[in-house]
């Protein structure tokens, strides 16, 4: 782990809710949703993740299996670490 967003990775951990080889990748992934997010905070929250994910398909430097952790990981610190 490193110290990108501790709270959370050590939720992931502490709750296996990630391999934990993976939890430094979530937090990045969660850490990059979180500052695209503060640009579009007049959108709502689910539509700031889809948003998020479409720009992510764009970057054509990153496979699908990115994406989709990107998306677990989001969709994790949204309605599982937040509330």
């Amino acid at each position: 782990m490193n110290n990108y967003l501790p709270e959370f990775q050590e939720y992931l951990a502490r709750r296996k809710m990630a391999p934990e080889n993976q939890i430094p990748f979530y937090a990045r992934w969660t850490g990059r949703f979180l500052r695209f997010s503060n640009v579009h905070q007049d959108k709502p929250v689910d539509l700031r993740i889809e948003m998020f994910l479409d720009a992510l398909k764009k970057d054509k430097k990153l496979q699908e299996w990115q994406i989709a952790q990107a998306d677990n990981a989001v969709t994790v610190y949204i309605h599982h670490f937040l509330p």
